[in-house]
């Protein structure tokens, strides 16, 4: 995180009269970040091997998180002045247009202005927090010399290797896995699944059991149902999702209401023929599924079957044993070797003409194959991260970092392996955007657009030198294509017709993804290695000592001061929110309030200074405060599908001509 966070604080330390009266520390500060940023690349390939550096890294993450407040205060100050003195002049610093009710926001100024003309709240306590960091800085330079960092040791991407791969992944929706193999036991699935049947497709994580499945469900000519369970297994929730799906709308039942959703399910199977159910990724809960699937089965007449995925394959055991009658395990191993090398090199050969030409890149492809264990995700990543290796010296140099992986950690199952090393790969920068997916929960589908907004209001799109020189939005583009391409994300689909999880949260026609669940494990430890400030909301448990809020904002900003991403989990039933009294000393970037409903007045907003990114989508919010305008650096605000929202602040109608038309759609 301290990499890119350097690069965009260095040009701003630049800036003449960013701290009136502290020109000197103003310099150190500067000094200090100009010498550490060459290094910073080389301090994290060491971070690994030595607790040191680790160590150094956190408090050097903690510095420049401290700076970059800092730096934004004295910009608020300067922000606000100027507002006071010049009210009516608010102006659209990016030019955005508004679409679809999500107004994009800046007034940044660069001029000068009197401390003594400044107002104090942003600057309260402001020697005292840069003399503890440039106390700090004292520290970390004199272990830095001792550690003894390289520098210039970043990952490059060219810019051409940029270019091909926005070229090959244009529209990431056509990221598509190839399904190589498994005839033998796609052919023994279509012989037993007939009506009434259950299999149980079993095997470890990236051997292809959702891909199998698929393969199966597009040539059956069922109607299908596909529920993710993930790993905390609910029974109403999973009956529910049968049911929305079934109808393509919310049955607005509450998970909890088991035995309405009993009774409407079985109204709706009634009438259903030739239905496959697919429960993916089902890792628990098989005490309470299996005599269900019984019961669902005997509602009514009608042609149903289902597909259940599982990697938990020592307690599916124990039921398969006790009724091998209905309960069919199809047991996925790896891929055969012919198999596995087809799709490895149609990743890692995809248009290349000179394949017959190298043998070296032939022979090498061999070993690469060979240590991914058969298992189709980690050919899959293998073979796109060399898509784009085209000398031999680096085939050889990942055969080496597999070889060395392999004796490091000889407990770690291949697929493992390549995950960390595809993710050793990246540059710092994508390696921060992986990271920063961790916020997401298990099993979630993440919205492109608004994870790369995010990405933007935690300051990652900057460029690697600080510059302006490509927009953020493009330059998120660029990193969701290419952790597309690597397989960190997968099915990747447009949202654009029918029912679905994501849609009832309001992702429409929009390009929408998942993480797996080793990849995400990846990205949970990039993001304690970066130390990202990144908090997902607590689902279903409140949070405050009033039992009418589930989510009490003040509280959580209390108790993680210096958390920049705040972001609720999705979900179609409003839950209430505190969002008064919000501590003035607060490091919030992003605030990812979605079907919120407040419990008092959305009013003060004052506070939340560093604001970027503001998600009321779907609340039930009536007004929207003045407050909104003084949030200087907000960059999004997203107001869309909030149907009782009747007021807005006079100065959004005075510069938004296209808000009216908009919000609404």
């Amino acid at each position: 995180m301290a990499s890119i966070l350097i690069s965009g604080l260095i040009p701003l330390l630049q800036q003449p009269g960013l701290m009136p009266e502290m020109e000197k520390e103003c310099e150190k500060l500067l000094n200090f970040f100009m010498t550490t940023q060459p290094m910073l690349a080389d301090a994290e390939l060491c971070a690994e091997g030595d607790p040191n550096v680790r160590n150094w890294l956190v408090e050097l993450n903690s510095v420049v998180y401290d700076t970059d407040d800092i730096v934004d205060d004295f910009r608020y100050a300067k922000f606000q002045t100027e507002a006071e003195a010049e009210a009516d002049d608010f102006q659209n610093w990016n030019g955005c247009r508004v679409r679809a009710g999500i107004f994009p926001f800046s007034c940044f100024k660069n001029s000068s202005i009197d401390e003594q003309t400044m107002p104090s709240g942003a600057l309260q306590g402001i020697e005292n927090r840069i003399g503890s960091i440039v106390n700090r800085i004292d520290g970390l330079v004199e272990r830095m010399g001792a550690l003894n960092f390289r520098t210039g040791q970043e990952l490059n991407i060219t810019t051409t290797e940029r270019q091909q791969q926005q070229f090959i992944l244009s529209n990431p929706t056509e990221i598509r896995d190839i399904f190589v193999g498994r005839d033998e036991e796609k052919a023994t699935i279509r012989d037993i699944f007939g009506a009434g049947v259950s299999i149980f497709i079993q095997g470890p994580h990236g051997i292809g059991k959702t891909a199998i499945a698929r393969s199966i469900c597009l040539s059956s000519g069922y109607y299908v149902v596909w529920v993710e369970v993930g790993t905390e297994f609910n029974i109403g929730k999973v009956t529910k999702s049968i049911i929305d799906r079934i109808i393509k709308k919310d049955c607005c039942i509450s998970e909890d209401h088991t035995d309405l959703l009993e009774l409407r399910l079985n109204q709706e199977l009634s009438g259903v023929v030739r239905l496959t159910v697919v429960l993916d990724d089902v890792c628990t809960g098989f005490e309470q599924l299996l005599p269900k699937l019984k019961d669902w089965q005997k509602m009514g007449r009608w042609d149903m079957r289902f597909l259940i995925i599982t990697s938990n394959f020592d307690e599916m055991q124990k039921y398969i044993i006790v009724d091998k009658k209905n309960l069919n395990p199809i047991i996925l191993g790896p891929l055969m070797p012919d198999d596995g090398w087809k799709l490895f090199c149609n990743k890692a050969f995809y248009g290349d003409p000179k394949l017959e030409t190298c043998p070296q890149r032939l022979e090498k492809g061999k070993k690469i194959t060979g240590r991914c264990g058969g298992s189709p995700l980690a050919l899959n990543m293998m073979g796109s991260l060399m898509r784009f290796k085209k000398e031999p010296e680096e085939w050889q140099g990942v055969i080496d970092q597999l070889e060395k992986e392999i004796l490091l950690n000889d407990h770690v199952v291949p697929v493992e392996t390549i995950i960390k090393v595809c993710y050793d790969n990246l540059t710092s920068q994508v390696k921060q955007c992986f990271a920063f997916c961790s916020l997401f929960p298990k099993g979630h589908y993440i919205d492109k657009e608004v994870l790369i907004k995010l990405w933007m209001a935690n300051g990652l799109l900057l460029a690697s030198d600080g510059s302006g020189s490509m927009p953020p939005e493009e330059n998120g583009n660029l990193i969701f294509n290419e952790l597309a391409s690597r397989h960190f994300f997968e099915n990747i689909k447009h949202d654009h017709e029918g029912y679905s999880y994501e849609s009832n949260c309001g992702y429409h026609n929009r390009v929408t993804c998942k993480m797996l669940h080793l990849i995400r494990e990846r990205a949970v430890i990039a993001a304690k290695e970066f130390a990202l400030q990144i908090v997902q909301i607590p689902d279903h448990l409140p949070i405050s000592g009033d039992s009418r809020v589930n989510i009490d904002i003040p509280l959580l900003l209390k108790t993680n001061p210096t958390v920049r991403i705040l972001l609720s989990p999705d979900d179609p039933f409003s839950r209430t929110v505190n969002c008064s009294a919000v501590p003035k000393a607060n490091s919030l970037r992003g605030l990812h309030l979605h079907c919120s409903l407040f419990e008092k007045d959305l009013s003060n907003l004052n506070d939340m200074r560093h604001l970027r990114y503001l998600d009321l989508s779907r609340s039930r919010i009536q007004t929207l405060p003045e407050s909104t305008g003084t949030l200087y650096f907000l960059e999004t605000l997203n107001l869309s599908k909030c149907l009782l929202l009747y007021q807005l602040p006079k100065y959004i109608y005075e510069k938004y001509e296209e808000l009216e038309a908009s919000l609404y759609r």
